[in-house]
């Protein structure tokens, strides 16, 4: 509370400073005046003029002049102070009593005034007017053009919570798939084991007949027939998921460095990290296709050895029996 007093009691100090320059010449100058002191009202008035702010300072101190240089018979000076304080404020008063004679001529200087003024107050008026309507459409523009910049801002950053969602989603839809590949492949291939394992411990049907020697020769026998090697399906079908797989792969890379090119290029910094922002997810999509590529690839690889591995060939023929 104490606080808020001395400030006003500060700004009430600083505000009658302000006030004194001008108006102490003013006054001291009024009450020369008073006491027919023309002469020192004159000069005083002079150095109110100097300290004077406003235009309203200034009129008054241009009608007391023209005030004490009628008292002091000086009219020609009396007529131009006193012009020369209407044309500053047409309606304002003389602030000294003046003579009748002098008020009458007073009153008739400030209708010429005003008639001499009435085009340029409302030329004045005009373009006051005219500026005003142009800063509130200057406003009206700039609120628009604010509201037009945080709208754009807005669906940007939609767009690219749309884009990235739905290079996470393809991503997510490749990779399910190449897994689901991947299980499907490594049921057969169990199935594929088993059914081998299950062919070679079958055993052979003993009715006690030796089987007739195809060869027709004593001593020799013929291995019994065995099934052809079964077609490497399943290594094909990992060999052509892993190419398609690092053929989107590639897509996406390349993606990926024409959008780091293109942010190179940029002129604006927005524009850029949008492109660099977009060049990273087709990165991270290019790397995982490249890894699933790879196993599919290794996939193909073991298929081929493990294949290779449990096709027995059979014996050449015409080899003897022991």
């Amino acid at each position: 509370m104490r606080a808020s007093c001395a400030l006003v009691l500060l700004l009430s100090v600083s505000a009658a400073a302000e006030e004194t320059d001008f108006q102490k010449y003013y006054n001291a100058a009024l009450r020369l005046h008073e006491s027919l002191e023309y002469e020192r009202a004159l000069e005083t008035l002079g150095s109110a003029k100097k300290a004077a702010v406003t235009l309203e300072d200034q009129a008054k101190v241009n009608l007391a002049e023209g005030a004490v240089l009628a008292d002091l018979n000086r009219f020609d000076d009396a007529r131009a102070a006193f012009k020369a304080g209407l044309l500053l404020t047409p309606d304002a008063p003389v602030p000294v009593k003046i003579a009748p004679k002098v008020a009458a001529e007073v009153e008739a200087m400030r209708a010429r005034v005003k008639k001499e003024l009435a085009p340029l107050l409302a030329q004045q008026e005009a373009e006051r007017k005219q500026a005003e309507t142009e800063r509130l459409e200057a406003e009206k523009k700039k609120r628009i053009a604010e509201d037009k910049a945080l709208e754009a801002q807005r669906l940007e950053l939609e767009h690219k919570k749309a884009e990235a969602d739905a290079r996470a989603a393809e991503s997510a839809r490749l990779l399910a798939e190449a897994e689901a590949k991947l299980k499907e492949l490594e049921r057969l291939e169990a199935e594929r084991r088993q059914a081998a394992v299950l062919a070679f411990d079958k055993p052979v049907a003993d009715n006690g007949l030796t089987p007739p020697d195809q060869t027709g020769l004593p001593g020799v026998t013929v291995a019994p027939r065995t099934a052809t090697r079964v077609p490497m399906v399943f290594t094909v079908i990992f060999s052509v998921a892993a190419v398609a797989t690092a053929g989107v792969g590639v897509y996406f890379g390349t993606q990926a460095d024409s959008k780091t090119q293109q942010a190179r290029d940029a002129v604006y910094q927005d524009d850029a990290q949008a492109l660099l922002e977009q060049a990273s997810s087709n990165a991270t999509t290019a790397n995982v296709l490249y890894g699933t590529a790879g196993g599919l690839a290794l996939g193909a690889v073991i298929s081929a050895i493990v294949w290779g591995a449990g096709a027995t060939p059979p014996p050449p023929v015409g080899s003897t029996t022991p």
